[in-house]
């Protein structure tokens, strides 16, 4: 799915000719905590205004475009992968991530409930079959040899997905397969000198329902 089919644009945006006070009043009429200011001749993007920001600004009658609230303007391009829109607004703990055209100008905005469903779909987090945890050192990291190991025991993958540790730099692969019972692909990825850390969802093993849980939340914020 390309990131254009995720873009909305039913909310309001600020322009050059709105106060502190417009921001504010605007925010809390459609119950965000961000909205992007706009010029609105061109349309090009400005800035994301934060609520918590105008709130605590002294002269709520000041144009916004006279503050010092212009410096903070996460933002992502309509050709962009929606993993790296994602990204952005994770690492910037947005509630709405602003989407502009090679010429800067707004199209409009992504929400994190939005792109959390497209990383469902893409990994195949609601098809039935275990999840396998595989931890390992970069510079032995091969996904066609665990896709080889999978394959060998009949085990066909639906998603696999890496993550590098940052306390150890080693590789943590998640491995989505279509199968519930993996006791026997577990066994056999150990064979191979590749650390399983977790098995979920394997019907042949005891898991609880706490666990599956802790999982889910982990694997979703990837």
């Amino acid at each position: 799915m390309p990131l254009s089919e995720l873009i909305k644009s039913e909310h309001s945006f600020l322009n050059t000719q709105h106060t502190c006070r417009d921001a504010i009043t605007l925010m809390e009429d459609e119950m965000l905590q961000q909205m992007p200011l706009l010029d609105e001749s061109t349309q090009h993007y400005i800035a994301l205004i934060q609520y918590k920001d105008v709130l605590d600004w002294q002269d709520e009658q000041q144009l916004l475009v006279h503050t010092s609230l212009l410096n903070y303007k996460p933002a992502i391009l309509a050709n962009a992968h929606p993993f790296d829109a994602l990204k952005v607004m994770r690492n910037n703990e947005l509630a709405i991530l602003p989407v502009l055209d090679k010429q800067q100008a707004y199209i409009g905005y992504l929400t994190q409930e939005d792109l959390i469903n497209y990383l469902g779909q893409q990994t195949a987090i609601q098809q039935e079959g275990a999840i396998i945890v595989v931890e390992v050192a970069q510079k032995d990291l091969s996904f066609a040899e665990i896709a080889r190991i999978c394959e060998s025991e009949q085990v066909p993958i639906w998603s696999m997905h890496s993550y590098i540790i940052p306390e150890t730099g080693r590789v943590e692969i998640t491995i989505k397969t279509n199968s519930v019972h993996v006791s026997g692909l577990v066994q056999s990825i150990e064979r191979h000198n590749f650390q399983v850390t977790a098995v979920f969802g394997d019907q042949s093993r005891d898991t609880d329902i706490e666990d599956r849980y802790d999982l889910l939340m982990t694997y979703l914020n990837m």
